[in-house]
């Protein structure tokens, strides 16, 4: 995925600001977890400690 603010630069509509509640469902529904967790370490790490806890690793 690597750094998303130029893509965000180049898509973001004038006159318009990001509304969680409006925009977070879109947003989630296209994300690629994978690409994700390929392109960020940190989010990654951050996956791999959510899979343990959820399996009752210690």
């Amino acid at each position: 995925m690597g750094n998303i603010v130029p893509f965000l630069l180049r898509v973001r509509v004038t006159n318009y600001s990001y509304k969680e509640t409006v925009d977070l469902a879109a947003l989630a529904a296209v994300l690629d977890l994978a690409q994700a967790r390929e392109g960020a370490s940190s989010f990654d790490k951050f996956c791999r400690g959510v899979e343990r806890l959820l399996r009752g690793d210690s």
